[in-house]
């Protein structure tokens, strides 16, 4: 079993340990995009972290691969190096591999690089045009520039190849809820609701708007809701709690 400091001899990719350092996640990805070889692509969940004086203001969620330990990492890389190797024994070299500029896109995305990300997303979807992610990927990037209309074709597109896309829907009702678009923003909510029920993202999601258009009752229900599914939800306990509140107050004048 080879280790994980020196599978970085033989590939592009890099890992978020448990200690979490903008800094040192900052320096593997710029690592990663210097090195002329190819980016290995493992399984990500996102996760909610403390803001520390090491986390760059603009980051609230940083990608920490979901394996238990390094051994389990170390096998899923050597995996991936070996899918690599059947694509290069068919030809597929990597400037004609859409996964190859998706991955690279993330990496400045995560490096706050946005103009470097659009070009390697754009250059997946020249090669893949149905690559649903991308799209959604680009989506997220066109949002965060504040080029609302062409991140609304980028998440539409997405959910047009993938129906299923509930992290498109999710995005896309996020972007009208700011573009105050509500009705279509509920829509795209519950859309992802009804595709995954237990999507406590999409519940907290439409409490927040319900609660914006003082639909109060159905905005509380969203949120227990999300107690049920998840009682660690910080953010589901902090909006309910301040729904009842003022709910209290209403009654009390």
């Amino acid at each position: 079993m080879r280790s994980i400091g020196r599978l970085q001899i033989f590939c592009d990719y890099y890992y978020l340990r448990s200690v979490l350092s903008y800094n040192w996640v900052k320096r593997e990805c710029e690592k990663a995009l210097q090195l002329n070889k190819r980016i290995i692509s493992c399984r990500y969940k996102t996760i909610k972290i403390e803001r520390t004086k090491e986390i760059s203001n603009e980051i609230t969620t940083i990608l920490q691969i979901e394996f238990e330990n390094k051994s389990e990492l170390a096998n899923k890389v050597i995996a991936e190096i070996e899918k690599i190797k059947e694509k290069e024994k068919l030809g597929i070299s990597s400037s004609k591999d859409a996964k190859e500029f998706f991955n690279r896109g993330n990496l400045f995305y995560n490096l706050n690089k946005f103009e470097e990300a659009e070009k390697e997303y754009r250059e997946a979807i020249k090669i893949n045009p149905d690559y649903a992610d991308a799209h959604n990927n680009l989506g997220a990037l066109l949002q965060n520039l504040k080029r609302y209309e062409e991140a609304e074709k980028e998440y539409r597109e997405a959910i047009r190849i993938n129906p299923n896309y509930a992290g498109a829907y999710n995005n896309l009702g996020a972007l009208l809820t700011n573009l105050k678009r509500y009705e279509e923003a509920e829509n795209e909510y519950r859309e992802v609701i009804k595709i995954n029920p237990n999507d406590a993202d999409a519940h907290n999601n439409l409490g927040i708007l319900l609660q914006n258009l003082n639909r109060y009752e159905e905005a509380e229900n969203e949120y227990r809701e999300v107690i049920k599914i998840n009682p660690d939800y910080a953010d589901a306990h902090y909006n309910l709690g301040i729904l009842l509140k003022r709910h209290l107050q209403r009654n009390f004048n």
